[in-house]
């Protein structure tokens, strides 16, 4: 896919929605950019945080140990640490 973009008085670039779309980018999303010798790269900057936000609670209700051991279990990779202070 090749795309002309034109940029702006403000020094941006307009992404068009479909490739926002196609990289599940959406407003307020990091953008790093890249100069790869006459490329430029763009690519999503992952926001870890925000990412480990999205499952904050949902073990609320749950022994984490419990469940840890059971993914150990499953995977069958040895012990697990506990996070039980």
């Amino acid at each position: 896919m090749a795309l002309t973009l034109r940029t702006s008085d403000e020094e941006s670039i307009a992404i068009p929605r479909s490739i926002l779309e196609r990289l599940s980018l959406k407003e307020g999303d990091r953008i790093e950019f890249r100069l790869d010798a006459n490329r430029l790269i763009l690519q999503g900057v992952a926001d870890k945080l925000a990412a480990l936000r999205r499952f904050r609670g949902i073990w609320r209700d749950e022994d984490v140990d419990k469940v840890f051991q059971e993914i150990d279990e499953e995977w069958g990779k040895g012990p697990v640490l506990s996070l039980s202070k």
